[in-house]
């Protein structure tokens, strides 16, 4: 019974990163202004938002973006046109939309030669109670090689809206280790903690990153190893102790597995659950792309050990035991 309630979990928490998100209006509704766009909602106090977002292959601006304003008793007060045309000054790499404790918030970066140097940078734009885009704030930045390889950013937000992660992944170097940099922020961006990290593999131009963070401040990362001629590998990071306590565990669900979706959840300690489906690598390099097994991960937020279960094809019965590990 304990396994077939845990695989239901595993199931619900994926399930959420797979379906569309529904949303109950209240009239008046505002007429879709992106047509085919996908919707993310999003809730700062009491006011609620609905984001449409559009991907279009159109230089500079990567998205049509919309966002909608609601108020507590789900009342229309703002729909605002977001990227339709690039702004002057305004950078043109989308990189998401996020609830803090008191705000919404929208993070872009780009590669600039403005200021002399070769930089890429990361800004913040608030957005006021209506859901009207505010004056962009600059956040981070790091030295660029070119527009070509000038890293990457990918930013996350706490349960609770009151820390911001950011993963600087630095650029590319022919023969080198991948390298980058990761930053903790409090809910009006006051660095906590920043830490400089090497990874012992390949330097490459899109490593396969995925932060998160706790309410307390502690980092995880889902790491994507591509390694040549072999199945693919994925590690856990864990970031405690301000950054300063790392541990990777290797997570093992089988030979040639691949995670297909994934969502976390944290529980009130901060321990990280990750749950979703995993397909298995038919042949090396080719990929067939079918959930064929459910996974649920509970990683230890204070020393990044966790328990895993994996279980058969048919999600919701039989499971392998649950396996505890350093």
């Amino acid at each position: 019974m304990r396994k077939l309630l845990v695989s239901l979990l595993a199931i619900a928490i994926a399930g959420s990163s797979l379906f569309a998100q529904t949303v109950e209006f209240i009239e008046p509704r505002n007429v879709q202004g992106v047509p085919e766009a996908e919707f993310s909602t999003y809730k700062v106090g009491d006011n609620f938002y609905v984001l449409q977002k559009k991907y279009r292959m159109m230089a500079p601006v990567m998205y049509d973006l919309q966002l909608d304003a609601y108020d507590a008793n789900r009342k229309p007060i703002g729909s605002n046109t977001i990227d339709k045309t690039l702004e002057m000054g305004d950078a043109n790499i989308y990189e998401g939309v996020f609830a803090m404790k008191d705000k919404l918030v929208m993070f872009k970066s780009e590669f600039s030669k403005a200021s002399g140097a070769k930089m890429s940078y990361l800004y913040y734009y608030p957005f006021d109670v209506s859901g009207k885009r505010q004056k962009k704030m600059s956040l981070t930045s790091f030295v660029a090689e070119s527009a070509f390889n000038s890293g990457n950013f990918s930013v996350n937000v706490s349960p609770d809206g009151t820390k911001v992660v950011v993963i600087s992944e630095l650029p590319y170097e022919k023969d080198g280790m991948e390298k980058c940099i990761i930053t903790v922020y409090d809910e009006n961006f006051k660095q906590l903690w920043k830490k400089d990290y090497t990874f012992m593999y390949e330097s490459s131009k899109a490593p396969k990153n995925t932060i998160f963070v706790n309410n307390n401040g502690v980092a995880f990362l889902l790491k994507q190893i591509n390694l040549k001629k072999a199945f693919d590998q994925f590690s856990m990071f864990t970031f405690a102790g301000d950054g300063k306590a790392v541990v990777e565990k290797k997570i093992d669900l089988g030979n040639g597995f691949v995670i297909a979706t994934h969502k976390e959840l944290f529980k009130a300690n901060g321990d990280m659950l990750l749950a979703g489906y995993s397909y298995m690598n038919k042949k090396v390099g080719v990929n067939v792309e079918t959930p064929d097994g459910v996974f649920y991960l509970d990683v230890n937020a204070s020393n990044g050990e966790f328990c895993k279960i994996k279980c058969c094809k048919t999600f919701i019965g039989s499971c392998h035991s649950a396996t505890c590990f350093a």
